[in-house]
């Protein structure tokens, strides 16, 4: 039996964010945590926190975000942003527009309240999910994804005296002709093997008078990313063939959306570029950091020529087989290596690809680098961030809005500008990130961005008010070497929003 559903991947996106407010603090053994979007603190739901995972009530998470919630018995589905995502509390899977997907914790019903992972809920609704701390809570980045691709998944069901089988794959459409129909048959095609390779172990465990358990394939997919033209789907195939356990084998695969051409390993980089080196440090940088280092089965020394990838966010992620370097229980050991880190070793070509994503990679370092500079701790800050070009060269810069006790007080938040670097090469059109380029302290939200420029870089406008303070619109002029430190201090206030401008924030 086989049928298709289609799932469409048109996302409803707005990269830029904000902070409105100081962030509230969470009162010691609260059971609520604050969500904060396009610069609004959102809501304050239900959670329980699990480990490193964040479960929260499933209603109340819903009418935060403007979800449709429906009841059918146990089963709860919940739809928005051209997304539908089923679930059973007790169940360990939930199903994304018919894709299924294995999650832990499982969602459970507690009294009124449904539980799910935060994390896994809202990035198959087409969210980044960005953890900040347990009093400030979670930023929520809508994705805007490549509105010219689709994709349906399609299943079989196996069910006969030897083997039984669920399988499903993906039908990726809008990609060239000729390359999508090579991908999409390279979908189906692997599972041919899988198949056999079952048909036959069932033959062999019937023959051997194992009569209490079948052989069994299992066959899925996630896509892991669908933004700045590229697509990338990590495959997943379990089958038991004997034994004590089942055997589960990963594969990524990423696509050029334009293109249709799939990528192996070494077209992401410049060759001799010493990508290698950068990846090893930074996965052996990890292990350290995790403590696995007691759990390998054999030191970790290198990547191999083809390492198993996907890319997801605005990282690329490296991951390695079962028994490859820790033992069964441990799993798939996946380690997140940023853009930032990767953007001056990329090829140029791919670098074009995942400009945007390069670039907010970058922001976000930077805004990390300056508050160690600052000595200030990350976990006590909301950052949001926004790209946009400020002093009319064509590059992109960078506005970061910072909330949280350090940066937020009665008179408002603090603003950092930084601007856009491009590489020294004169042929390169890639950013090697951002330079530091001032603080502005006192600022609320909305923040404008005006036509009119002040010694090239655009006039900004801020709203003010406090009790010595008058209330109205302030513009912030470059002087040549920053924006001033405090709005309050600029003489003029508007008591009228300006007329053409862009809201940043």
């Amino acid at each position: 039996m086989s049928k298709r559903t289609t799932i469409s991947l048109l996302a409803i996106a707005v990269f830029l964010s904000a902070v409105s407010v100081t962030a509230p603090s969470a009162k010691a053994g609260s059971n609520q945590i604050s969500l904060w979007m396009n610069g609004e603190l959102m809501s304050s739901v239900f959670a329980v926190l699990e480990g490193n995972t964040t479960m929260v009530d499933l209603i109340t998470l819903c009418d935060a975000l403007g979800f449709d919630l429906e009841r059918e018995g146990d089963r709860a589905t919940v739809t928005g942003r051209c997304k539908e995502v089923a679930l059973v509390p007790g169940e360990g899977s939930i199903l994304v527009n018919g894709c299924r997907i294995w999650v832990y914790p499982e969602p459970r019903q507690e009294d009124e309240r449904i539980l799910v992972p935060i994390r896994v809920l809202l990035e198959n609704m087409g969210y980044r999910v960005h953890w900040v701390s347990r009093d400030l809570g979670v930023i929520l980045t809508p994705i805007e994804g490549n509105t010219s691709i689709s994709v349906t998944t399609c299943q079989e069901e196996i069910h006969n005296a030897n083997l039984q089988g669920e399988l499903q794959w993906p039908d990726v459409s809008g990609l060239p002709p000729e390359p999508g129909e090579s991908l999409n048959r390279r979908f189906k095609d692997r599972l041919s093997s899988l198949i056999e390779e079952g048909r036959q172990a069932g033959e062999d465990l019937a023959s051997a008078g194992i009569k209490d358990r079948k052989a069994e394939v299992i066959a899925g997919y996630r896509m892991m990313s669908n933004e700045s033209g590229i697509v990338s789907i990590l495959l997943s195939d379990y089958s038991y063939t004997g034994g004590a356990h089942g055997m589960t084998v990963r594969t990524g695969v990423t696509v050029n959306a334009e293109t249709g051409r799939v990528y192996e390993f070494k077209d992401l980089f410049k060759a001799g570029s010493g990508y290698v080196d950068i990846i090893n440090d930074e996965i052996k940088r990890q292990i350290e950091q995790r403590g696995m280092t007691e759990l390998l089965l054999s030191p970790f020394e290198t990547i191999g020529p083809d390492p198993n990838f996907y890319i997801k966010d605005d990282d690329l992620v490296v991951f390695f087989d079962l028994y490859e370097y820790t033992p069964y229980a441990f799993g798939f050991p996946e380690f997140k290596i940023p853009f930032a880190l990767l953007g001056n070793v990329f090829s140029d070509k791919f670098a074009r690809t995942v400009q945007p994503l390069i670039q907010e990679s970058q922001l976000r370092q930077a805004t990390a680098d300056w508050l160690k500079s600052e000595q200030s701790s990350p976990g006590e800050t909301l950052a949001f961030h926004a790209l946009t070009d400020l002093n009319n060269d064509g590059l992109k810069d960078g506005l970061v809005l910072l909330g949280g006790p350090e940066w937020s007080g009665s008179g408002g938040n603090t603003l950092l500008v930084f601007e856009a670097k491009l590489k020294e090469q004169a042929e390169s059109s890639s950013y090697a990130g951002f330079g530091f380029v001032s603080r502005t302290t006192l600022v609320n939200p909305p923040i404008l961005m005006a036509e009119d420029t002040s010694d090239g870089w655009r006039d900004l406008y801020v709203y003010q008010s406090g009790e010595e303070t008058q209330a109205g619109w302030v513009v912030l002029q470059f002087d040549g070497s920053g924006y001033p430190l405090n709005p309050s201090t600029q003489g003029k206030v508007f008591e009228s929003q300006p007329f053409d401008t862009v809201k940043v924030f």
